[in-house]
């Protein structure tokens, strides 16, 4: 079977689902159109040579891609576009530095910040993938 994206359903707390790339539409997804995100508080794109931080909506699912980095204590990473926030709080697994596990918290005024798996927030400022980042908004 293909790579595997994720999914988050819609409200406050919502839990992510993984579905394979062919249920998400694998040719609707390399065709998007992706519009960069602005990074802020000290946040930047593509550490290790990655691709930058982008955002792309199609069929009313919301993909993001790249990777960012920081060196700042500052959680927030940016803010998405109008018309790609959710109604309400959406969280979402990431994958960040040394194989660990984080999510980001998506809410509804399009602030989206990181959180790493039990609190060690070096290995988000080290590396945090959007990759497969998906929701509905």
């Amino acid at each position: 079977m293909g790579r595997v994206r994720r999914l988050a359903v819609g409200a406050l707390g919502a839990a992510a689902l993984a579905l394979p790339v062919g249920l998400l539409g694998a040719a609707a997804a390399q065709a998007a159109t992706f519009t960069p995100l602005t990074l802020q508080n000290g946040w930047t794109n593509a550490p290790s040579s990655t691709s930058v931080a982008e955002v792309s909506a199609v069929s009313g699912i919301v993909t993001l891609k790249g990777a960012i980095a920081t060196t700042g204590t500052n959680p927030v990473a940016f803010t998405l576009p109008s018309a790609y926030r959710p109604a309400t709080a959406v969280y979402v697994p990431v994958d960040l530095c040394n194989a660990t596990n984080g999510r980001l918290d998506i809410a509804p005024s399009g602030v989206v910040s990181v959180e790493a798996e039990g609190g060690t927030f070096s290995n988000a400022q080290c590396f945090t993938s959007l990759d497969g980042v998906s929701f509905a908004p």
